[in-house]
């Protein structure tokens, strides 16, 4: 491509393509990260666990979003473990993990915290 040039034999058109260029990213850069960020998110707070012999129950005071408990459970006559999970709640829910019959929470629970609520919850 040919460059035009005025009188004094300077490259005007190239100097234009190249600012309309730069400019075009720059506002295209600017876009993406406008559109892309997004403000912090709270997540639950203040949360309270009450371990039981077999449940796991979780009730969340302060923030924002859900939460639902967790546990580990193991089988008293064979020692097998499994995972059990509450509910999904808001704020001021109780979540509670049923680990069911012949099975104990073990010392590993707690409780997942999402800012919305997952489908599989």
């Amino acid at each position: 491509m040919r460059a035009s040039h005025n009188g004094t034999g300077s490259r005007v058109g190239t100097a234009k393509r190249v600012a309309v260029t730069l400019t075009l990213a720059l506002t295209s850069t600017l876009g993406v990260v406008a559109v892309t960020a997004s403000p912090a998110q709270a997540l639950p707070t203040n949360c309270n666990g009450t371990p039981g012999t077999a449940t796991y129950g979780v009730m969340c005071r302060g923030g924002t979003g859900f939460y639902r408990a967790w546990t580990e459970c193991k089988h008293v006559s064979t020692g097998n473990k499994k995972h059990a999970y509450g509910n999904g709640v808001g704020i001021g829910g109780y979540s509670k993990a049923n680990c069911g019959s012949n099975y104990r929470i073990t010392k590993n629970r707690g409780v997942t915290k999402s800012n919305y609520l997952p489908p599989n919850w």
